[in-house]
């Protein structure tokens, strides 16, 4: 047989097929991929252009995405604590830019710090923000938007690097910000984050309640005069849209989204960054009005929602996972399964729970051979998911293939855990984030 020399790989190159459009979060090179990598592909493009981002991108990525993509696809070498511990061979032109603008912070204009602090949150390296941007005091905030601007930054790097423990000291430097901040718009910014924060953390209803309606009486506080004032104000209503929620006025609620889906249609598009903006914003509305659907009750209204909300992000894993979910529950396995499967095709971060709740969806409707390939998928994803490997052993019983079954229950003992849950509704939801 005739053999073909094999040439050597670019360095990163074998990020591609681990990591697919995710590829960002590991090393800031542009691959595509769903809307949030694309932001933060974006954010690196301008650091290096040394261009502010200049546009109220609101994600907020789930905390340490970045280690979870790292060991779901066990690339060890790229994972670090600060950007400068990134082997020097492993960086990209915009990881070596990102660790001279944190090398020589003190010597970066102040308007540039916010970006830079912006994608080190992003990337998951809170520690690296909070030793950057000091404690701040009502005078340094008062003194300018920069200044400002990393005092939230540094509030949202302070909760996702210790979590609940941190709520209260995150939300007095939001707070700070609310009422020192030298704009009505950062102002009103910052008042719409403790918002968020009082609905998701304290959950105190009249609290949210009485600061969603001081945020509405000055919603045009939000305004910066700008072609992004459309997403702003769009986001404003979605965030004040946890007031009537909370307090169960659906029809509050319903009015208030609908306004918010109105302007998140009618933003602006004609730049790459502005229809960005306008994507990351589409997004959040379609999956906000899809909850709310659900929460009236229309389940059917909901799965609609949840539809456009995956035709408009295709390559986001996770918006094919809850729509399985959704479906799963209102409609059956056999619908629910190609969610759960293009879930598992998109890669990580939620490969094997998705093969998983595929190998379930399969098995529940007599496809033993696929819940078996299926399950395999999941274990070869995560060696470590009970849920994969029990629902392996349990559909090689049922085929009668004893190899398997023996192996599986070799792994079963070796991970020293519980029984995994046996139900399609119970399996596999707390396994990544």
């Amino acid at each position: 047989m005739k053999r073909f020399p094999i040439p050597a790989l670019e360095p990163g190159a074998a990020l591609v097929p681990a990591l697919r459009g995710l590829r960002p979060y590991v090393d800031l090179a542009e691959e595509g991929g769903p809307i949030h990598a694309r932001v933060l592909a974006l954010h690196a493009a301008r650091m290096v252009s040394g261009r502010p981002m200049g546009l109220p991108f609101q994600g907020n990525p789930v905390a340490y995405l970045r280690r979870h993509l790292l060991l779901e696809t066990r690339l060890e070498p790229y994972d670090c604590a600060e950007p400068e511990a990134l082997p020097p061979h492993l960086r990209t032109p915009a990881w070596e830019h990102l660790c001279a603008d944190v090398a020589g912070w003190h010597e970066l204009p102040e308007e540039a710090r916010p970006s830079v602090a912006t994608l080190l949150v992003r990337l998951g390296f809170y520690r690296t923000v909070l030793r950057l941007i000091p404690e701040p005091d009502p005078a340094a905030i008062a003194r300018g938007p920069a200044t400002a601007a990393l005092a939230l930054t540094r509030a949202n790097a302070l909760y996702k690097a210790t979590g609940p423990r941190a709520a209260k000291a995150a939300l007095r430097v939001i707070d700070a910000v609310r009422e020192h901040a030298p704009s009505p718009r950062q102002r009103t910014l910052a008042a719409v984050a403790a918002l968020v924060h009082h609905a998701r953390v304290s959950k105190d209803k009249a609290e949210v309640a009485r600061r969603s309606q001081e945020i509405l009486a000055r919603r045009d506080d939000v305004l910066a005069g700008d072609d992004s004032d459309v997403v702003s104000q769009s986001a404003l209503l979605r965030a004040c849209s946890f007031g009537p929620f909370m307090s169960g006025d659906r029809e509050t609620t319903a009015l208030l989204l609908e306004e918010c889906e109105t302007l998140a249609r009618q933003a602006p598009d004609h730049t790459e960054g502005l229809a960005l903006l306008k994507a990351e914003n589409l997004h959040a509305m379609l999956e906000t009005r899809s909850r709310e659907a659900l929460w009236s009750g229309d389940w059917r209204l909901a799965q609609s929602r949840a539809q456009r909300l995956a035709e408009h992000d295709p390559l986001d894993s996770r918006v094919h996972r809850d729509l399985g979910y959704m479906t799963l529950e209102h409609v059956g396995a056999e619908a629910a399964l190609p969610h759960f499967e293009t879930a598992a095709w998109l890669g990580p971060p939620f490969t094997a729970v998705s093969w998983c709740l595929a190998g379930q969806c399969r098995h529940k409707i007599g496809d033993l051979p696929g819940a078996l390939e299926a399950y395999l998928a999941g274990a070869a994803a995560d060696p470590g998911s009970v849920t994969a490997v029990d629902g392996l052993v349990r559909t090689a019983r049922e085929l009668k293939d004893q190899a398997l079954v023996r192996w599986g229950e070799e792994r079963l003992h070796r991970l020293h855990r519980p029984a995994a849950p046996k139900t399609l509704k119970e399996g596999g939801r707390d396994e990544h984030p």
